[in-house]
């Protein structure tokens, strides 16, 4: 931290090459909570290391940098006392494997439950001038995939997914609340398409590419699959209220922070009525099941793109090359077509059919979001 910055850049950790050289390392345990604030870009953290030293932070901004004012807390009672006052709680345990970026210390974080699986590298740089280029993050021999998510995955991202999983997102006031503390709104632009329709390589693009204009969200579903261990077969209407109210606290939180980095939009990987498409009846059974209706779901977003599902023999080459993924083409075939249902009453939605290659596929989906942010 510097003159009251800190300078920051995460990494959602998707496969480690070698975790063992991460969990040997130094450690601590860390207790972590939030306080709710009136401006969703500023938060009020209270922490607290291996049950002996403890701390408030008060943070505003988004992004790389952002302004930090830490005050120690001597008394563990009090420190104690604001935890168990705190809206939103989580707990890691943070690794100090012994790397370095440009002499920056990377860390390893790994959430305990309801987090378990969730891992985050972080590093923190002291000069707020630095320019963070994609060259100079070099990936450490150990991490085998990561997703940089400084813009648009932070921890009270997590602390109230913490809160939903563990229960206590019914008691949270509804999106419409969150939304309402907003003086600004942007609009908000879903990528969506079936299993292998390439919007994970598109957002990456995008980011890269246009990363000072939009805001970019992650897949939900996915964090709740493959980093926070939660198997949707067990319980569908459970996964899919969860799905729902965690992507409503991404979109609020990460609209603020949008706002406040001078974004002109929200980018999210799937928004709420992709969801309907997972329900046995369509919308009938997601409005009934989270309690909303299908004019304000759609209303909820200004842009939908639908990647089509590609040709059978470069949907079957994808999936070999990732065994996580189980659809057959037939079925991979017959979920983009309950998406198309899902949202072609929508008065913007935007069907982007395969091209003779990715390469033109991809460009035509840049022009469209260009343009339409031009108009904004």
């Amino acid at each position: 931290m510097e003159n009251g910055f800190e300078n920051e850049k995460r990494f959602l950790v998707l496969s480690f090459a070698d975790r063992s050289r991460v969990l040997t390392a130094r450690k601590k345990y860390i207790d972590q909570g939030y306080f709710d604030l009136a401006e969703s870009f500023k938060t009020f953290r209270v922490r607290i290391e291996d049950g002996r030293e403890a701390s408030v932070t008060f943070k505003e901004g988004s992004g790389f940098s952002r302004k930090e004012k830490p005050k120690e807390i001597k008394d563990l009672v009090l420190a104690n006392f604001l935890m168990q006052e705190t809206s939103h709680q989580l707990q890691k345990t943070r690794f100090f494997p012994g790397y370095q970026i440009n002499g920056a210390v990377l860390t390893v974080d790994f959430y305990e439950p309801p987090l378990s699986g969730i891992a985050i590298a972080e590093v923190e740089f002291e000069n707020q001038e630095f320019k963070v280029e994609p060259s100079a993050i070099v990936k450490p021999p150990w991490v085998k995939e990561w997703n940089d998510v400084t813009e648009t995955l932070s921890n009270i991202h997590l602390a109230r997914l913490a809160s939903e999983l563990r229960g206590k997102g019914a008691d949270q006031p509804p999106p419409s609340f969150y939304e309402g503390l907003l003086t600004k709104r942007i609009p908000k632009i879903v990528l969506t398409g079936p299993p292998c329709s390439g919007k994970s390589a598109l957002m990456k693009t995008i980011e890269k590419e246009m990363g000072d204009k939009v805001h970019c969200i992650q897949e939900v579903a996915s964090i709740l699959i493959s980093q926070a261990g939660i198997n949707p077969e067990i319980n569908p209407s459970r996964f899919n209220v969860s799905a729902y109210r965690v992507q409503n606290i991404f979109e609020s939180t990460s609209e603020a922070q949008a706002i406040e980095g001078g974004k002109l939009a929200l980018l999210t990987d799937r928004g709420n009525p992709d969801i309907a498409s997972y329900t046995k009846n369509g919308w009938h059974d997601f409005t009934k099941l989270v309690k909303t209706n299908k004019d304000y779901e759609l209303k909820r977003y200004q842009l939908v793109i639908y990647l089509e599902l590609p040709p059978r023999e470069v949907y079957e080459k994808f999936r070999k090359n990732n065994p996580a993924r189980k659809e057959t083409y037939e079925e991979a075939f017959q979920r983009g077509e309950r998406l198309k249902e899902a949202w072609k009453d929508h008065p913007n939605f935007l069907i982007i059919s395969n091209y003779k290659s990715w390469e033109e596929k991809e460009k035509i989906t840049i022009y469209i979001i260009k343009k339409f942010l031009s108009q904004q």
